[in-house]
């Protein structure tokens, strides 16, 4: 309720279309599979609106990423729930997460968008790229425990 009302009330912000994008993804985890997949049209459109507002928004490139790669991997259940309740079902490709997460490098080099971007390879048998990926996540700087993370994530991938 909160987020429609933010929605609303700002609906010019990209700032507030990333968010409600992020947080809705972020809920997913918590929510059964109806109202996930009702949110999973409502994360693409708002994350859509903010890319095409801050085109330079890296953040909004590797969400859309993240939103691309969940929706490759959703099961036969949930895509055929989706299609019985809501006519259709999200649909995306590990292909597609791979541009927004080089976007999203393009755009400020990450771990994370490194990290994701080898995880998009794998998915697609790109081994070598996805190394070279890994690589490139490794060699950046890291910054905070979530950096850390990754790092120990992308050395135990090769």
């Amino acid at each position: 309720a909160a987020l429609a009302r933010a929605e609303e009330g700002d609906a010019e912000s990209a700032l507030c279309h990333k968010w409600v994008g992020i947080l809705l993804g972020a809920l997913g985890t918590y929510l059964p599979t109806k109202e996930k997949v009702a949110n999973s049209f409502r994360i693409r459109d708002a994350l859509q609106t903010a890319a095409e507002m801050r085109p330079a928004d890296g953040s909004v490139q590797l969400a859309l990423g993240e939103w691309c790669f969940k929706v490759a991997g959703i099961g036969w259940v949930e895509a055929n729930a989706a299609k019985l309740l809501f006519g259709q079902a999200p649909e995306s490709t590990y292909a597609e997460a791979l541009d927004y997460y080089e976007r999203a490098w393009e755009r400020k080099p990450s771990k994370k968008a490194a990290y994701k971007a080898s995880l998009a390879c794998d998915k697609l048998s790109r081994g070598a790229d996805s190394a070279a990926w890994r690589t490139r996540a490794l060699e950046l700087p890291g910054a905070g425990a979530a950096d850390a993370e990754i790092d120990r994530l992308a050395a135990a991938a090769r």
